[in-house]
Parts: structure tokens; sequence; C-alpha cells
């Protein structure tokens, strides 16, 4: 099944020029979108849809994800770093930095919790 989502947003975060936002943020770069395009394969792999994909505001991009009292996501710099969180009631939200060739870890970490 292909990720509809990412077939129609990544094209579009691509297409952002430097005034996408009115504070100088830069929109994502080449290596944001490459590192999102290889995470949006393992989330398609996996059957994982994210909720959405949008640029960050701290120049990147965002992948997260929603259920039922649970938030998360992956969020790709233009540095080429790239962090992860997760939020569940009652808990103080959990941050992490993802390391090179850790990125499916940490989708399938996301994976989990949102399955309960």
């Amino acid at each position: 099944m292909p990720n509809m989502i990412a077939e129609k947003q990544l094209p579009e975060l691509q297409a952002l020029g430097p005034e996408w936002l009115d504070e100088g943020i830069s929109p994502p770069n080449a290596i944001a979108l490459e590192l999102a395009r290889s995470a949006l394969q393992l989330l398609e792999a996996i059957n994982f849809q994210p909720s959405s994909i949008n640029p960050s505001t701290d120049e990147g991009i965002c992948i997260s994800f929603s259920g039922n009292q649970f938030s998360a996501n992956i969020e790709f710099f233009n540095t080429g770093e790239v962090f992860a969180a997760y939020s569940l009631p009652g808990a103080y939200p959990h941050v992490w930095e993802v390391a090179p060739g850790e990125v499916a870890a940490a989708i399938e970490r996301i994976r989990c919790l949102a399955h309960g």
C-alpha cells in the first residue's frame, strides 16, 4: 500500500521556498528530505501510517503519530540529526536523539507504544 500522505506531502515540502515562514527559518533541505523519505519507506513496510508530515520550525521535517491518548514524532533536521519523542497520559514527554542507523528501532518503539 503506497504511503499516500508521503506521496503528496514530500514534493510540497521540497518546493517550499526560503520565505515559507516569516521568521527566517530555512525550509527542509535535501538531507532532511532524504532521511524522511527513508523513514517513510520503513513505515510503509510495517504498515504504520503517520498522522501528518510537516515542515519543522526547527528546520527539517516532522513526521507525527497520534492516537487514543498517545502522540509521538520523529524529526529529521537539515543538519542530519534525528530526534524522536512520545507522550503518554500522566507522564512527561520522552525525547531522545536517534543515532545514525537507528531510525528503524525508533519507529518500532513508537509503533509498539501506539499499539499498546
